[in-house]
């Protein structure tokens, strides 16, 4: 390169840009003596450079490369900086090939005659071309809506929009699609909207849509933190948009924390300064749904005294009497009542210009909830009751208010059992029950409490077992449902039911619950509830929860019923059953007829079937029932230190009591007739047992295979019958072969050996098939060959009757083929041979060995094709060679045997 500083345009190295009438010698003079130095090695250089390019290719090259720019390339130190103030944009996309374009435009004929799979056929071509064409993966996406597959379009938006992730509106209506989605309750489509107003937010980060979108979808999976920080930015920015103060505000009462809560609470505040002196169209912005949430905002952070002050002159403004404030000085609620007579005690209300209706009349009942619910919180049960008063169970109009506001009621009753005044909450929980919202485990568990401290366990029983029948991993209602067997002298019952409290817990957590039998520890928590009524989002649970299905769901009866109740749902049970049979029976029968498609849903039915047997205490001995039920081994019978003092002093005490009748339990001498359960005979379920297990390993679920095999092995009324005990060792075999479990194979084989050897032994099953079959020859070989292994084991009596017995068979074998084919008469002669060979007979052996080779045969057939008959010479060859080589005799080797295994 030529760094020649004398030519005009070259940068000094140390000088910035200099006036066009300065002198060179200037520049020199001003120099200092390392940069002359080191232009005059520059020179040099160049020079040097010029003189070898001179002398081996001549001056044209010089030319060529002053032309290409090498002599006037300027200095990389001294380039021209860009200007700061032009900010490059995104990189312009290619221009799609010719080819591309001409697919595209055909994708887009197609798509607009309604032909979406030419389209979709030609989008794939593009992509395989070249998958970075957005408009291929947009197209694509609009035909996977058109037909209706919504995650697959979404896929390919979120594609097209990382291929051009500077575009702001190409990642908003991704996510907005994604949001719509997530409405419909699409799996993971919230997490895709979230990411994809991220990505809107980097691409346009002051775009306070995208913002609103990400804490939006924050909030909805519970990221709080993000959600309040992006509402608060859009805040500062928007100080006045009450739908912004709305959102943060839910957020902040969702997060619960301190500071949290306060800027909430100053977002309202400035937006309720600039109503109350703006016009009327800000005030107009205003519902009664904001009052709840502010005043839930004072809530949320136990402050309810304010709560009742701001919910008191909010609700004076929302009424008109924004003037009004001498009822500020009253600390009562005696501007709500419904009579004038506490209100005439304050001398300026008989002035008052305002009507009747905008004071007790006026104010929404689910305001005067609220009211209720604070003054109780302090304690002020004087107001709350006249509060209450508006809120009779009773009354239509309250029941009419379960369905506006569900939570405000919810908090009432749990506030009322928490001050002992039990029959009052009782009304509300009934109440609650009758509504929609009464499939609620917490609320039934709290019902179950009231009915206890009534002394009725019948309607606790129920309510406790309603409980766990909404919610099967409830802890509570387990433990609390224990207590009431315990006192019903339902022991054992009780003990299944802290085994399984147990389980579920971990035996480990709610240890003030359990050991004071206190109510307030055991307390739903309150959490904050918005203006209409319903519960907000809650933060993620950090919590640790028992694994779903730890324990299992099994029918439970009521134990506590009159007796001829109880009968009446056993029968009504059993029917179930029977019906519920007789659909898998007709499901069984279809199969079998040929329609497999029908077997998902036998399945199912054979399920719940199975289930419902193996829950049956009185088939299973108790540890295999706790087993089933999922309770752990090392917590059956113990009173571990690890438990809890109130659940372990429980199961120690019934434990104990239950002990002797455990006794009883090795009841496998007990005989079950054959007369069924729940209406269906014992043989029925038995089958519906192994065909359960064998369907569930064809369809390679195996471990759940084997647990219904077990389950048939354990139970009391299979255990005792050779015959059913034999048809689920099968069955388990059989299973094990379909998963190719070779452990298990090997381990129902034991069993065969060790449980049924007298009856079970492989000759006996082929002499039973000779009885059906006499003339077949492949019978008579392989009960020969029973008798025959049956004498080389170690246990055999009288082995050579056996091996006598055995050889007779094999010969009646060998007779039979000896009218067939010459290959079939080679067969037989290497059976025979290779029975002697076995006994350690081997001249026997050799002698019949040299028979399947005979004369005749000592040159094969070079056109015979038959690959068995060349198996059977080749194996008879062998044999024989291995014969000669134990016993030594080479040259007999050489001479009869070696030229027979070359084939």
């Amino acid at each position: 390169m030529d760094f020649d500083q004398s030519r005009p345009g070259v940068a000094n190295l140390r000088d910035g840009p200099r006036p066009a009438d300065e002198e060179d010698d200037d520049d020199v003079s001003d120099a200092d003596s390392d940069e002359m130095e080191l232009r005059g090695d520059i020179a040099k250089f160049d020079q040097s450079v010029r003189e070898f390019l001179s002398s081996h290719q001549g001056g044209s090259i010089i030319d060529d490369i002053e032309d290409n720019g090498f002599r006037t390339a300027p200095l990389a130190g001294k380039s021209k900086p860009t200007p700061r103030g032009n900010i490059r944009g995104p990189r312009q996309a290619a221009e799609p090939r010719g080819d591309i374009k001409l697919r595209l435009a055909g994708v887009n004929q197609a798509f607009m005659t309604g032909d979406y799979d030419k389209a979709r056929n030609l989008v794939f071509e593009i992509i395989r071309i070249n998958a970075e064409t957005h408009q291929a993966w947009t197209v694509l996406a609009s035909i996977f809506r058109e037909e209706g597959l919504s995650d697959k379009a979404l896929m390919a938006m979120v594609i097209a929009a990382h291929l051009r992730p500077k575009d702001g509106p190409g990642w908003m209506s991704c996510a907005s699609f994604a949001m719509s989605l997530a409405e419909k309750g699409q799996e993971g489509a919230l997490k895709t909207a979230l990411m994809c107003y991220s990505s809107a937010v980097k691409a346009q980060p002051t775009n306070l849509d995208a913002r609103l979108g990400r804490a939006e979808a924050s909030h909805r999976q519970g990221f709080l933190s993000q959600a309040i920080s992006e509402f608060s930015y859009v805040l500062e920015r928007r100080p006045l948009d009450i739908d912004v103060v709305r959102r943060l505000a839910e957020a902040c009462a969702d997060s619960g924390g301190a500071e949290e809560v306060q800027r909430a609470v100053a977002a309202y505040q400035q937006y309720f300064a600039h109503a109350r002196t703006a016009d009327q169209d800000a005030e107009k912005e205003l519902s009664w749904h904001d009052v709840g949430i502010f005043v839930e905002l004072f809530a949320c952070a136990g402050d309810y005294a304010n709560a009742i002050s701001q919910l008191k002159s909010l609700s004076r403004w929302m009424l008109g009497r924004q003037s009004d404030e001498v009822w500020d000085e009253c600390a009562d609620d005696r501007e709500w009542d419904k009579e004038d007579t506490r209100r005439l005690q304050v001398p300026s209300f008989g002035r008052s210009p305002y009507g009747a209706r905008t004071y007790g009349l006026g104010l929404p009942l689910e305001f005067r909830a609220r009211l209720a619910l604070y003054r109780l919180k302090i304690r002020d049960e004087e107001e709350s009751n006249l509060h209450l008063q508006w809120l009779d169970p009773t009354e239509s109009a309250t029941a009419t208010a379960v369905e506006d506001f569900p939570y405000l009621i919810r908090d009432i009753a749990d506030e009322l059992f928490s001050v002992d005044r039990i029959p009052e909450a009782l009304d509300y929980y009934e109440l609650l029950r009758h509504s929609v919202y009464g499939q609620d485990a917490t609320l039934l568990l709290q019902l179950g409490r009231c009915y206890l401290y009534r002394s009725d366990l019948a309607a606790a029983e129920d309510c406790f077992l309603m409980a766990i029948h909404v919610d099967e991993e409830s802890f509570h209602a387990r433990v609390e449902l224990a207590r009431v067997y315990e006192k019903s002298r339902e022991e054992e019952e009780a003990l299944i039911l802290v085994n399984e409290a147990m389980a579920l817990r971990g035996i480990d957590d709610e240890e003030d619950r359990l050991a004071g039998g206190s109510r307030d520890a055991n307390r739903r928590s309150r959490g904050s509830t918005l203006a209409d009524g319903t519960k907000p989002r809650r933060k993620r649970d950090t919590q640790s929860k028992p694994a779903s299905g730890l324990v299992r769901p099994r029918y439970r009866t009521r134990k506590l019923v009159a007796p001829d109740q109880r009968l009446q749902e056993e029968r009504a049970r059993a029917d179930e059953l029977t019906r519920r049979y007789g659909i898998a029976r007709n499901l069984k029968k279809d199969i079998q007829a040929g329609n497999h498609s029908l077997i998902p849903t036998w399945m199912a039915a054979a399920e719940e079937l199975v289930n419902e047997f193996r829950s049956f205490r009185k088939f299973y001995p108790w540890d295999k029932y706790l087993k089933y039920l999922g309770a752990a081994n090392d917590v059956v019978f113990s009173a571990s230190s690890r438990m809890q003092p109130g659940l372990s002093e429980l199961a120690e005490r019934l434990s104990k009591n239950i002990a002797p009748s455990l006794a009883d339990d090795k009841r496998n001498s007990l005989a079950y007739e054959d007369d069924g359960y729940r209406g269906i005979p014992f043989g029925e379920w038995l089958e519906l047992f192994l065909d359960y297990a064998i369907s569930l390993a064809l369809a390679n679920r195996g471990e759940e295979a084997y647990q219904v095999c077990e389950a048939a092995r354990d139970s009391i009324v299979f255990v005792n019958s050779k015959d059913y005990m034999f048809l689920i060792h099968v069955a388990w075999a059989a299973c094990a072969i379909y998963l190719a479990d070779e452990e298990m194979c090997v381990a129902v084989a034991r069993f065969f050996m060790k449980v049924r050897q007298l009856d079970s032994d492989s000759y006996h099953y082929f002499l039973r098939a000779r009885t059906l079959d006499p003339s077949n020859p492949m019978i008579s070989l392989s009960v020969g060959l029973g008798y025959i292994h049956h004498a080389l084991k170690r246990q055999a009596d009288n082995r050579q009757y056996l091996i006598m017995q055995g050889f007779a068979c094999v010969f009646e074998f060998c007779h039979s083929k000896l009218a067939g084919t010459p290959d079939e008469r080679r067969e037989a002669f290497f059976g025979v041979a290779r029975t002697f060979h076995m006994l350690g007979l081997h001249h026997l052996a050799l002698e019949w060995y040299r028979k399947v080779m005979g004369p005749e045969d000592l040159q094969i057939d070079e056109r015979q094709d038959e690959a068995a008959s060349r198996d059977v010479i080749l194996s008879a060859a062998y044999n024989e060679y291995a014969l000669f080589i134990s016993s030594g005799s080479v040259d007999e080797l050489e001479q009869a045997v070696l030229p027979r295994l070359v084939l």
